[in-house]
């Protein structure tokens, strides 16, 4: 089982178990996994925690805001809508990106399991890594234009970041 490759990602899926409408909402909590993993926590009312609030908003998506000590701050927006998981990705106005997965790539749809978990995880971890690198290169003065946007195939599905540089 590819799960046990990865350390409380089982225990991860097993607390959240009970709170799922449809299997695909358990690439909420890969997400989260993921941050999780990158040494991010979640902040509720003054408390530093690593176990979300599983609370759907009223057009059945989630916000959640994570953080790092290193000052990183990114807010999260997950939703489905027909057979794709969205997410978009936040630190401030001028720096964010969007990220949109087929959910047949990674929910089994006969038995409702998570599949290709690695290549899921990757793609979290490049969009948390593309705005850590553009809070770098604001922070250090570097900048290469006022607008970039990158459009790319990536495993039968589109990419789009729009990241505008001040």
């Amino acid at each position: 089982m590819e799960i046990l490759e990865f350390p409380f990602l089982g225990t991860l899926l097993r607390e959240y178990a009970n709170k799922y409408e449809h299997s695909r909402e358990k690439l909420i909590v890969l997400v989260h996994w993921t941050f999780l993993r990158r040494l991010f926590l979640i902040s509720k009312n003054g408390e530093n925690k690593d176990i979300m609030d599983w609370i759907k908003n009223d057009d059945d998506s989630f916000n959640i805001i994570y953080f790092q000590d290193n000052n990183m701050i990114i807010e999260t927006k997950q939703f489905f809508d027909n057979e794709n998981f969205s997410i978009q990705f936040k630190m401030d106005e001028n720096n964010q990106s969007f990220l949109q997965m087929k959910i047949n790539d990674y929910i089994d749809e006969n038995d409702g399991s998570l599949k290709s978990i690695n290549e899921f995880i990757s793609e979290i971890e490049s969009e948390i890594y593309g705005l850590d690198l553009v809070k770098k290169k604001k922070e250090t003065g570097y900048s290469i234009g006022k607008k970039m946007i990158i459009k790319k195939q990536f495993f039968n599905h589109y990419r789009k970041i729009s990241v505008v540089y001040h």
